[in-house]
């Protein structure tokens, strides 16, 4: 019966009444049927409902043909629909219909499932800028924010008033206006640099707001939220737990306990939470609402039984086995996070030019919805968030090309906590609180203010391999800051570009409080892009960083001055793609005294580079390269690859490989051994990335590209120099290896075996090793010579695959060793290592 072969159930709207297109989709929604039942140790047959289920539109051009002539397509909400999902399992032996039964069903009264709340929607305007000039240069531009269809007035109605006294919901028509205002005043755009245009909205911020009313299914969000948390906060420590693994810290274990420890408490904390929710008593509580409370009380349980049992890390020894707990940890997290019941629609942001809806911007509900316990609050609630406008009849370019860029602060709440909106604005504006706190005026007019000067140090990048013939890239970095923008250098061919460049901007005037300022800084956008041979610019990533703020009554100095260098991700329609290794500071300047003198704008005859305390220090270091071979390389534009060279990238210092004269014949390098001197940071954070090249030479002397590999740090090659009988003591006379987990290891044991903790697993280690000497010599007491036979398996040739390539090095160095020596190694069943060259 189940689980079923089909995993989603899609519920559309159609309209045949749209000109142009017999059969339109208006709009669209897919029931996961994944998230509604269970097949676990808690077992449910799929349930829905009875909740609205809330419909927009797609947008796409593969649902209707008439794209751009009705606004039945454009990305809006829609409507919603009340339903209720049940499943029953029929007699096998009933005979099956393939028709749909319909039967008429009594109205139904809202007011019976749950009661109505009013709900607050705040959104106010601070910054616009990167704006397409080509497509909006000089026109007025406005924004329209909508919860649902609440605010929108592209719809004749909206749900904007409480339930009457029947149970349904009015309706506010076009005659009569809502007392609320859910758009801005248009503004014509302006430029500083001609590369993107901006709004100057200066000292006057636009402010929107919509109040509607909504059935208060709170539940729902505060228990996604509270999920959400726990796993941001573990998703985001095992991130920086990886990057110790990398260095291989010292204090990675104990940084996992800590970790694991506020993983508890935080668990523990939700439980409280669910504990104290009685459903029964909640309006609106659904089958399923009970189902996944069960459902996640007993996955979270699980979670600290499970850390209860594998305890506390000891040592580094099982770092990789705990970082496999705890990514599982996360997975069952983030499997339960997902409500697949809606309590509210969706927030809409609209960037109209004229009458015409030119771009928008999606945020769910849940993570706007306000809460007094921060755990349970949404991540954006009452925070100024940089959001991205993207072309609604563009699905292609989604992140690639924005219409624009725009920092705006938005609460979403009930009326009742408006006194935590007001608090939780910007401070630094005046404004009359005489009049009800729950209407909001056009503009919020800021007084207070101060002058600052943003310096990006920009040091060094690495990217993946790029989409030119030679697998290589010509990347720059652009800073835009509050309608400025200033960009670096271009670095020719490389993946691994040091531009070691400081982008000072002009001193610019930042509204608010300047204790305010500095706690919450505006944001810093940075986007990289390839340069083409025609000077086209091909878009890789974006990021958002935010600056160290220094205000002019603080001196320059540890621990926030000078600020430290940190690696900053891109991120595009297909993912990550790349990172930069940056920092930034706005300093507040001015005329007195005791302020910041300003510098001089960065302009492309005035380069400047980063600063010495902020550059990482750095020391000399000896690279040396062994180019052993190449194996197995494939057809190039379909000619075999016979002449290959290895280039090896390291900080901007490049070491080639000879040309192999035919790798058929003989697929080894003949001056194997090359040594460069690079300087590199003392700091292993600041390591660069290892970029390693294969080439074919052909015809006429080309060269063509035959691929990349990246490794991201250089640590792991990086090492102090030692004697000669030191090297051979570790390479050869240590009989202890450490390998690293595979990639299919399991971490779950098997039903038979029971979990132990990781001291446990220490204890056992020395008795497991104690063993397997005495089972070994066993094995040599009870051995006894036998020959050949035709089965076994006989080393004695280089095709041989079965040692890898630095087995054969070391076993071609010893036999060498032990010739000069006078000695004969003696080899268990007269195996002889492979040597592969005379040394």
């Amino acid at each position: 019966m189940f689980p079923p072969l089909c995993h989603r159930v899609r519920i559309a709207i159609k309209d045949k009444g749209c000109s142009g297109c017999r059969k339109s989709v208006v709009a669209y929604h897919i029931l996961n049927l994944k998230k509604i039942s269970s097949f676990g140790e808690y077992a449910f047959l799929p349930t829905f409902g009875p909740t609205f289920v809330h419909f927009y539109g797609s947008g796409s051009t593969r649902e209707c043909n008439c794209i751009g002539k009705c606004v039945a397509t454009l990305p809006a909400h829609r409507g919603r629909v009340l339903l209720a999902l049940k499943t029953e399992i029929d007699d096998p032996e009933a005979p099956s219909t393939p028709f749909v039964e319909v039967e008429p069903c009594i109205p139904v009264i809202e007011r019976s499932f749950w009661e109505t709340e009013e709900y607050l929607l705040v959104g106010i305007v601070f910054d616009v800028s990167m704006i397409d000039r080509g497509k909006y240069s000089g026109k007025k531009i406005s924004f329209e924010i909508s919860l649902g269809n609440a605010g929108n007035k592209m719809l004749s109605y909206s749900q904007c008033v409480e339930s009457s006294g029947d149970g349904l919901l009015e309706r506010v028509t076009a005659e009569k206006s809502p007392d609320f205002e859910s758009t801005t005043v248009p503004t014509t755009t302006a430029t500083m640099d001609r590369k993107y245009d901006y709004l100057p909205y200066a000292e006057k911020k636009p402010c929107m707001y919509v109040k509607s009313w909504w059935p208060n299914l709170e539940w729902r969000i505060f228990n996604r939220n509270g999920l959400a948390s726990i796993a941001r906060f573990l998703r985001k420590k095992l991130g920086s737990m990886e990057k110790l693994m990398i260095v291989q810290q010292s204090i990675t274990y104990k940084y996992y306990n800590d970790m694991i420890n506020e993983l508890c408490h935080r668990c523990k904390r939700y439980l409280k939470m669910l504990d104290g929710c009685k459903l029964d008593e909640i309006g609106g509580t659904t089958k399923l609402d009970k189902h996944r409370f069960n459902v996640c009380h007993m996955a979270v349980e699980d979670i600290l039984q499970a850390i209860k049992i594998n305890g506390t890390l000891p040592n580094n020894n099982y770092v990789r086995i705990a970082m496999i707990h705890a990514h599982k940890y996360l997975r069952s997290l983030e499997d339960i996070m997902e409500d697949p019941q809606d309590a509210l629609p969706d927030v809409y942001i609209w960037m109209i030019t004229g009458s015409k809806r030119v771009a928008y911007t999606k945020l769910p509900a849940f993570l706007l919805t306000y809460q007094e316990n921060e755990e349970f609050r949404g991540k954006y609630s009452g925070e100024r968030i940089s959001l991205f406008f993207k072309d609604p009849l563009d699905d292609t370019r989604a992140m690639d090309r924005s219409a624009c860029s725009a920092e705006i602060f938005i609460w979403l709440g009930t009326t009742k906590h408006v006194n935590a909106c007001w608090s939780m604005i910007p401070p630094g504006y005046e404004v009359d609180h005489d009049a009800e706190l729950d209407a909001f005026p056009s503009t919020l007019e800021f007084t207070k203010s101060a002058t600052f000067q943003l310096r990006a140090h920009i040091f060094q990048g690495r990217f993946d391999p790029g989409m030119d013939s030679s697998g290589l890239s010509d990347p720059l970095i652009r800073v835009i800051f509050n309608g400025h923008t200033l960009a670096t250098r271009v670095i020719r061919e490389t993946l691994a570009p040091l531009w070691d460049q400081t982008l000072i901007f002009k001193p610019i005037i930042v509204y608010g409080v300047r204790e305010h300022i500095k706690m919450y800084p505006p944001k810093v956008i940075m986007e990289a892009f390839d340069e083409d041979l025609c000077g086209s610019l091909e878009f890789n990533g974006r990021c958002i960083a935010t600056p160290v703020v220094k205000l002019n009554t603080e001196t320059y100095s540890p621990p926030e001055f000078p600020p430290q260098l940190k690696w900053f991700l891109f991120h595009n329609q297909k993912g990550e793609n790349g990172a930069a290794l940056a920092a930034f500071e706005l300093i507040e300047t001015g005329e007195d005294d005791i302020a910041d003198v300003p510098i001089n704008e960065s302009t492309d005859s005035r380069i400047y580079n980063l600063p010495d305390d902020i550059r990482p220090v750095m020391s000399s270091h000896r690279l040396e390269v062994i180019f052993w071979g190449v194996r197995a390389l494939k057809k190039v534009h379909y000619i075999t690859a016979n002449n290959p060279i290895i280039s090896v990238e390291c900080n901007g210092h490049l070491v080639k490989s000879e040309i192999m004269k035919n790798c058929k014949s003989f697929s080894n390098f003949e001056e194997s051994h090359m040594m460069i001197d690079i300087d590199l940071p003392e700091q292993d954070i600041y390591y660069p990335s290892l970029t390693i090249k294969a080439y074919d030479l052909r015809s006429f002397g080309c060269l063509t590209y035959l691929g990349v590999t990246i490794i991201p740090t250089i640590y792991g090659f990086i090492g102090q120099l030692v004697s000669e009988d030191e090297y051979f003591e570790k390479i050869i006379d240590n009989d202890e290896s450490h390998l690293p987990l595979s990639n299919d290891f399991d971490p779950d044991p098997p039903e038979t075996e029971r979990l132990i903790s990781y001291k446990q697993m220490t204890s056992k280690q020395g008795t497991s090793r104690f063993a397997a000497f005495v089972g070994g010599m066993k094995n040599i007491f009870k051995w006894k010579r036998k020959k050949h036979s035709k089965d076994d398996i006989v080393y004695g040739t280089d095709e041989d695959e079965s040692y890898d390539w630095w087995s054969k090095y070391y076993a071609s160095v010893q036999e060498e060793r032990n010739t000069e020596m006078g000695q004969t190694a003696k080899y268990l069943y007269d195996k002889k290592p492979i040597a592969t060259f005379k040394v």
